[in-house]
């Protein structure tokens, strides 16, 4: 397992709105060790879901 947790997500359909100047977003990654799973939120949307053979301890 070279980096379970390093993903680029790419979608041009989702993502926040761009405007001018700086802006602060909020980020979360869920572990879900029992169901192998990792999600990737970004403002409270699942931005991108996997899957995983095994998770770090």
């Amino acid at each position: 397992m070279a980096s379970p947790l390093t993903r680029a997500v790419s979608d041009p359909l989702y993502g926040p709105p761009a405007a001018p100047g700086r802006q602060l977003h909020h980020c979360e990654i869920g572990l879900d060790t029992a169901a192998r799973r990792i999600t990737w939120l970004m403002e409270e949307r699942t931005a991108h879901e996997e899957l995983v053979a095994e998770l770090p301890a």
